[in-house]
């Protein structure tokens, strides 16, 4: 996937060496986007265990990754 070096650089606390940009990520049930609930909250919500992660935040029962390069991700490719 191809993301504008200006978001990538923004993604300063990224631990995982983004490995979000491998679609074959996107493959697995875990990195499954609810696209209602991230239309309004505006903030891809995902389905993520890694509580470990700086971007990892939760608002009720759901997951918001905050991360300005999984951001861009969904943004660009809705996924």
């Amino acid at each position: 996937m191809l993301i504008d070096e200006e978001i990538l650089k923004k993604t300063t606390l990224c631990k995982k060496n983004f490995i979000c940009l491998e679609e074959s990520n996107y493959l697995e049930k875990d990195n499954c986007i609810n696209n209602l609930r991230s239309i309004l909250f505006n903030y891809p919500i995902v389905d993520c265990n890694d509580t470990s992660c700086p971007y990892f935040s939760s608002i009720g029962t759901s997951v918001i990754c905050q991360c300005p390069t999984r951001q861009e991700i969904y943004k660009k490719y809705y996924i």
